[in-house]
C-alpha cells in the first residue's frame, strides 16, 4: 500500500499543517489533481499532509492516527460502495469532517445523497476536483480561522464525548433493556437531566477507571487527566468573549485566560484521543 512521503502523525502541535486524506485504489490517476492541490495550499500559507489510503478498510486507522482536515474519496473502491464506506467511517468520528466525494463514472447524486444523512459532503462527477477542492479548503481555513467558530466546534465535541460517558455508565452498570424502554428513561431520567453535571459524570468515570480490569490499561491511561482539562476549558470558553485587541483571540470575562486558535486545536486533539479511549472502554464494560 503506498503512502505519501509527507505523511505525519498528527500531534496536535503544528497549526501550519492541513491535512488531507486521499482514498483512491489508483492514486497515480489524479496524482495531477494532488499537486495542484497542494501548490495551492502552499500559497495559503499551510504545508500540505497528504494521507493516502487505497482501501475503504484502511479509513478508520487513518481517522484515528491522524487529524483529517479534509477526506476526499472516489466513489468505486474495493467494492463499487467503497465511497460510502469512507463516508460512514467519517461520520462516525464525529468531528464534521468536509468530503469530496467523486468518480470517473457517471452517478446519480440523489441515490448518494439517500444512503448517507452526513450533511458535510460534497459531490463531483469526474476526477478533474482541484477546483472544486480548492473551494473547499477556502471554506476550512475560514471555519478554522474564526476562534468563535472553533469554540462552538470544541463546546460540541465535548458534549459528543459526555454522551459516550453516559453509554459507558449504562453498560458498566449493566441497566437492563426490560421494561421496555427502560434505558433509554435511565438516560433521560438519571444521566441526561438538568441537575446532572458533567463533573459528576467524570469523577464517577474515575471511580470506574479504578476498576483492577482498567486501572493498569495503557489504552486508558491519561484518560481522567485529558477529561478533566476537557471539562476545565469547556467552561472557561463557555465564558470568552473577543479579546478587544486580538480578534482571534478569546478572552474570559473573569481571569485572565486567553484562547487562541493554536490552543484551541491541541484541545480538538485531546477531545480526539478521549474519544477513542472511551470507545475502547465501553467495549470492554460491554463484555
Amino acid at each position: 500500500m503506498k503512502k505519501a512521503l509527507v505523511e505525519k502523525a498528527a500531534s496536535g502541535d503544528e497549526t501550519g499543517i492541513f491535512t488531507i486524506l486521499l482514498v483512491e485504489d489508483n492514486p497515480d490517476s489524479v496524482k495531477d489533481q494532488m499537486e495542484l492541490t497542494e501548490d495551492y495550499v502552499a500559497k495559503k500559507g499551510f504545508k500540505l499532509n497528504k494521507i493516502i489510503r487505497e482501501s475503504e478498510k484502511d479509513v478508520r486507522k487513518a481517522l484515528q492516527d491522524f487529524v483529517i482536515d479534509i477526506v476526499v474519496t472516489d466513489k468505486n473502491l474495493d467494492s463499487d460502495k467503497g465511497g460510502l464506506v469512507v463516508i460512514e467511517e467519517v461520520e462516525k468520528r464525529g468531528h464534521l469532517t468536509d468530503i469530496l466525494f467523486y468518480s470517473s463514472d457517471e452517478y446519480e447524486v440523489k441515490d448518494i445523497r439517500d444512503k448517507t444523512e452526513y450533511g458535510f459532503v460534497d459531490m463531483l462527477q469526474g476526477r478533474s476536483f482541484a477546483p472544486h477542492l480548492r473551494k473547499m479548503i477556502d471554506k476550512n481555513l475560514r471555519r478554522s480561522s474564526d476562534i468563535v467558530v472553533l469554540r462552538g466546534i470544541l463546546i460540541s465535541k465535548v458534549i459528543a464525548i459526555e454522551l459516550k460517558i453516559n453509554d459507558v455508565l449504562v453498560d458498566y452498570f449493566k441497566i437492563p433493556d426490560k421494561p421496555t424502554g427502560n434505558k433509554d428513561k435511565f438516560h433521560a431520567f438519571v444521566l441526561e437531566n438538568r441537575y446532572s453535571s458533567l463533573e459528576g459524570k467524570v469523577k464517577t468515570l474515575s471511580k470506574i477507571l479504578e476498576d483492577d480490569r482498567f486501572k493498569s490499561d495503557a489504552k486508558l491511561e491519561g484518560l481522567k487527566t485529558k477529561l478533566a482539562a476537557l471539562q476545565e476549558n469547556r467552561n472557561l470558553l463557555a465564558h470568552c468573549k473577543r479579546h478587544p485587541e486580538k480578534p482571534g483571540y478569546l478572552i474570559t470575562m473573569g481571569d485572565e485566560e486567553v484562547f487562541d486558535r493554536g490552543r484551541v486545536l491541541k484541545l480538538f486533539e485531546k477531545a480526539r484521543q478521549v474519544s477513542d479511549a472511551l470507545d475502547y472502554l465501553q467495549s470492554q464494560v460491554a463484555v
